[in-house]
């Protein structure tokens, strides 16, 4: 987005920038540097505020304000696109509540709560909570079968299992690391309590869980 360049055609200082809007200037400056990403309510308050252009704000295409609209009067258009991004927003932090709240369940059917925050610390390096976790538990209780690994072994194996068709931004060398971080952190008798927690939360997931995506988190 083009923050900085709307706030230099403004003739604002950051300082400036940030007072107009009432939010603190350390976060005009990530989102300047793209360091975060701005939220649909500090768009809505920039539209608002300086009357800009949201061709501008998004494409960097002028004119960077509304020529044919009166400042703090927003068009039909500007209007639709404020209902769009407060329904994107308001779409994430559902999805974000479920997500947690799912990640609740599975720590509430886990033996040891210790072990398993410090499994999603390592997992959520990844990304994709909800769907990195799930993922990982599925593999470990459906290629059970298979083990003739010590339990540590065992578990690396599934984390190797990742590839670019599950995690898109995965690769080889951020696999290592994330396998060489589990052999550091977890002993063999921790891995063999995560195996068999993975095998009580899998038996919850198969009452809840459509059966074409537990296919699809447990095939080989």
């Amino acid at each position: 987005m083009f923050i900085k360049e709307l706030r230099e055609r403004l003739n604002l200082t950051q300082s400036e920038f940030a007072k107009n809007l009432n939010i603190n200037q350390a976060i005009v400056s990530r989102y300047e540097n793209k360091k975060l990403t701005p939220t649909s309510e500090f768009i809505i308050r920039l539209i608002k505020t300086f009357n800009t252009n949201p061709n501008f704000i998004f494409f960097g295409k002028e004119p960077y304000l509304n020529e044919n609209t009166y400042k703090n009067e927003i068009s039909q258009e500007l209007n639709q696109l404020i209902d769009e991004l407060s329904l994107y927003e308001n779409e994430k932090n559902i999805i974000s509540e479920l997500e947690n709240s799912a990640l609740e369940k599975i720590i509430s059917l886990v033996s040891d709560k210790e072990i398993w925050e410090r499994l999603f610390s390592l997992l959520f390096k990844i990304d994709r909570k909800l769907y990195t976790i799930t993922l990982f538990i599925c593999r470990v209780s459906k290629r059970l079968e298979t083990k003739n690994k010590t339990h540590k072994a065992y578990l690396a194996s599934i984390i190797n299992s990742f590839d670019d068709k599950d995690f898109s931004k995965l690769n080889e060398c951020m696999k290592m690391d994330l396998i060489t971080l589990f052999n550091e952190k977890f002993t063999e008798e921790e891995a063999k309590i995560i195996i068999e927690d993975c095998l009580v939360v899998f038996k919850h997931i198969e009452k809840t869980a459509p059966i074409h995506k537990m296919i699809e988190l447990g095939k080989n």
